[in-house]
């Protein structure tokens, strides 16, 4: 239980950080690179055969999630600008649907009446939060698309390396 509090906190502490930061980092964009090449370089030190890292496949799929996240992360700032960090970090936390998605098409696992009624509510609040927030324009915004999407896929990454 401690560990859910604890994720809990760091990721509503990501949303506040990255607002907050505005106000002294000149290039955002340029912070969310350095964190990722900075646990990139770690990541390599700890790993320690540097040679025998061109062909390890958990290093590709460990890249691949990192840019995912880089992405996201990039796409989760512009939207905070853009939209707000409501419906920003609604978007992006509901972007746990595409890993149960992908699970139930790729895995086939079958997921529970309580998990279906769930997804269900996800997609309906999403689109009454953004069709509130377009003052009664009844389109999705194409940037909260992108970061739901690529907030699920980096996160869908877990699932396909447990495979």
């Amino acid at each position: 239980m401690i560990y859910l509090l604890l994720a809990i906190i760091s990721s509503c502490t990501i949303s506040v950080v990255m607002r907050l930061s505005s106000k002294w980092v000149s290039n955002s964009y340029g912070m969310l690179c350095w964190n990722y090449l900075i646990c990139l370089l770690v990541s390599l030190i700890h790993q320690g055969n540097i040679p025998h890292l061109a062909f390890n496949s958990t290093l590709t799929m460990g890249f691949l999630q990192g840019l995912l996240y880089l992405v996201s992360f990039v796409l989760y700032q512009r939207n905070i600008a853009q939209n707000g960090m409501i419906l920003s970090g609604l978007f992006m936390k509901l972007g746990l649907i595409v890993p149960i998605l992908l699970s139930v098409v790729l895995f086939h696992e079958i997921p529970t009446w309580i998990q279906i009624i769930g997804m269900i509510l996800a997609f309906i609040a999403m689109f009454m939060m953004n069709y509130e927030k377009n003052h009664h324009q009844n389109t999705l915004s194409l940037s909260l698309f992108w970061l739901f999407l690529m907030g699920g896929l980096g996160d869908a990454m877990s699932k396909v390396f447990e495979y």
